[in-house]
């Protein structure tokens, strides 16, 4: 809990200055000052509440420490660069083949979607020590926590990817106007990019709690050569739109790895129970925002988002159980 407060409260100090920021007048090497000054914050607030809450820290060098905590984390550093890599070098590739206007309106759809990915990470950062504790000697407990944790992120993920979809021009002419209707299609696609964000990173979460950072980075480079290949295969003749489908089938390539390779250590999901109630409530949402599509935006995505999840308790997919955890997690918080 203390992880994801000081998250959220960063995210909104970063938000709200770099807004006042462009709001005063000053450009982008200003927004960069913000961003530099919100991480020492980060770092600071971070040591305060490990110095308060937990341990005060003692300042030693242990080189057999730094050997072991180098090894493990060599891994997941690099898969970080990896993953980079194939979220980036897609528009560093469309403004060498098809000029900056077309990185403008891809980009535009891409952050949008890339707004979205610390959902899954705050969520499952939260889990990460139960579940490394129960790898070692409750596998019975993770694999519940799995589950649970899929489910959870697959209810909440298909939505979002499928409203996205629906409503990609609302959605383009509500941030950005008019100017960027062209970036509608890219929003289309990328849109299921945030599906399978959401799902993969819960598995990446479960792997790393089995100590399975070795096989993350393999994935991560193997996919990184793929979404470059298909970069150069797909940018040439569809452009933008190619770039956006390249980064599908890269995340699908790297969801079914991930998938595999935890399934040779826990036992395969019930995919079919987990996916089923939740499409149908995603039929029925469709066909709300069909319905009213000529209304507001805002009132759209309200009105939908009730239907959907008004299914899935009618249908008993959140049970009540579920619904009395939440509203006590809200009350909390």
């Amino acid at each position: 809990e203390y992880d994801a407060f000081l998250n959220i409260t960063i995210m909104i100090i970063k938000v709200a200055l770099s807004i006042l920021v462009l709001y005063l007048g000053y450009g982008l090497l200003e927004v960069g000052y913000v961003f530099l000054f919100v991480g020492i914050l980060d770092v600071i607030l971070g040591f305060l509440i490990c110095n308060f809450k937990f341990v005060r820290p003692k300042m030693m060098i242990d080189l057999s420490f730094w050997k072991s905590s180098i090894k493990i984390a060599l891994p997941i550093s690099f898969a970080s660069i990896f993953g980079l890599i194939y979220t980036k070098i897609d528009s560093v590739m469309l403004s060498i083949m098809d000029g900056d206007a077309v990185v403008g309106w891809y980009n535009a759809a891409y952050n949008l979607t890339l707004g979205l990915t610390p959902i899954p990470d705050l969520f499952m950062n939260a889990l990460l020590p139960m579940m490394a504790f129960c790898s070692v000697s409750k596998k019975d407990t993770l694999k519940m926590l799995y589950e649970k944790s899929f489910r959870y992120l697959f209810i909440f993920g298909l939505p979002i990817a499928v409203g996205t979809t629906l409503l990609a021009h609302k959605i383009i002419f509500f941030f950005y106007g008019n100017e960027y209707a062209n970036s509608s299609i890219a929003l289309q696609i990328l849109a299921w990019d945030i599906l399978l964000v959401f799902l993969y990173r819960c598995i990446y979460y479960v792997l790393l709690s089995l100590n399975k950072q070795n096989h993350i980075m393999v994935i991560a480079g193997i996919s990184a050569v793929i979404n470059i290949i298909l970069n150069l295969i797909l940018i040439p003749t569809y452009s933008y739109i190619g770039a956006g489908i390249a980064t599908i089938i890269t995340e699908l390539i790297l969801l079914f790895c991930f998938f595999y390779i935890l399934s040779k250590n826990i036992n395969l999901l019930s995919l079919h129970k987990i996916i089923i109630k939740p499409i149908m409530a995603s039929i029925f949402m469709d066909i709300s925002i069909y319905l009213i599509y000529n209304i507001n935006f805002i009132l759209i995505v309200v009105i939908s988002a009730l239907v959907y999840f008004t299914i899935l308790v009618i249908s008993r997919e959140i049970t009540p159980q579920e619904i009395k955890m939440f509203k006590s997690i809200f009350k909390k918080s």
